[in-house]
């Protein structure tokens, strides 16, 4: 499990260097917060003053909607991708049966944390209003919203690679592909900046058997 672990997070590395690079060709600034600066202060008391409506959900759901509408767009050349693959693996062409199910593990990441960012997000930034007023003691670590929020950079850091795969398959549809990558790349900023102890929480069950 460990392996696998860090074959993810090698991946998503190696998807984020890609998105610099194109950034870079594309003069494309990618966010850049800085965890103290005034403004993104700002941006924090915001979000606990108004949680369920905090800026980094309004990117999820931006993210959400955009993803409709691509998949909704290229539904014939996604399935017409998938038969050929399909039909040319009863070959026995090993590359082939390789290929559709890249595609069909690649898409079903994608379309699985569109529905999942979301709601974790928001279940963050309300859990960590809610602490913010209560008078009781928490575990500034392993809380709920430090538990969504962790949920969250797992669903992007899966998701880079899976956007990679797509733009191998599906070149000529690269630059959108890239413009997703750089919308769950700020996600993945603010999480880190508004949640700074997020990294340590630990996954009952999962976490623990990596430690």
């Amino acid at each position: 499990m460990e392996d696998a672990v860090k074959e993810v997070q090698q991946s998503f590395q190696k998807t984020f260097q890609l998105l610099q690079k194109w950034a870079d060709e594309n003069n494309v600034t990618l966010e850049d917060l800085a965890v103290e600066s005034e403004a993104n202060k700002l941006r924090r008391e915001k979000n606990l003053a108004n949680a369920r409506t905090n800026d980094t959900s309004k990117l999820a759901n931006e993210y959400r909607m955009k993803l409709m509408e691509f998949k909704s767009k290229n539904k014939s050349r996604f399935e017409a991708a998938k038969k050929t693959f399909a039909e040319r693996a009863k070959l026995e062409l090993p590359n082939d049966r390789k290929i559709i199910t890249e595609i069909i593990d690649a898409y079903d990441t994608i379309a699985w944390y569109e529905l999942q960012l979301p709601v974790k997000i928001t279940r963050a930034y309300m859990s960590q209003a809610q602490y913010a007023d209560a008078d009781t003691d928490l575990d500034p670590i392993q809380n709920d919203s430090n538990g969504s929020a962790k949920v969250v950079l797992i669903g992007v850091e899966n998701s880079f690679p899976a956007w990679e795969t797509m733009m191998k398959h599906f070149p000529e549809l690269e630059s959108e592909c890239f413009a997703f990558l750089v919308i769950l790349d700020k996600i993945r900023k603010r999480i880190l900046a508004d949640f700074p102890l997020v990294t340590h929480f630990v996954r009952p069950g999962f976490d623990q058997q990596l430690a």
